[in-house]
């Protein structure tokens, strides 16, 4: 059996921001996201420059419903791989933390190649 130490809710309460910290997150988010789209849909596609583009950093799931389903998608697949890992390792009473860093890996690979991709787009765009 594998023990992970679990923080007190002190120390808790110091990593994590506050509900009215993350309120004025998602509200700063939603009016990027919305400033971003009105830009983006006030030019034609040949007239976006890349400075327009550059804003799009960090929120590009956000700008499309279909791509943001289909992230969430990938994100909860991820998850439920690694939850259905670590349920069969405590099942049959096994702490194997490379197997579990394996499936992790494995199930997150087009994270990293979505973020490889977006990278060079935004790099050869300069």
């Amino acid at each position: 059996i594998c023990f992970i130490e679990v923080e007190t809710k002190s120390e808790n309460n110091t990593e994590w921001t506050s509900k009215l910290d993350f309120k004025a997150y998602r509200e700063t988010l939603k009016a990027d996201v919305k400033k971003v789209v009105n830009i983006l849909d006030s030019k034609p596609q040949g007239e976006v420059r890349y400075d327009d583009l550059i804003q799009c950093v960090g929120i590009e799931i956000f700008l499309s419903e279909s791509l943001y389903n289909h992230t969430l998608k990938r994100r909860t697949k991820h998850i439920r791989s690694v939850l259905k890992e670590q349920l069969r390792q405590k099942q049959q009473n096994v702490c194997d933390a490379t197997m579990l860093r394996y499936v992790s890996e494995r199930s997150s690979k087009w994270s990293v190649d979505r973020a490889t991709e977006l990278a060079q787009g935004y790099w050869e765009m300069e």
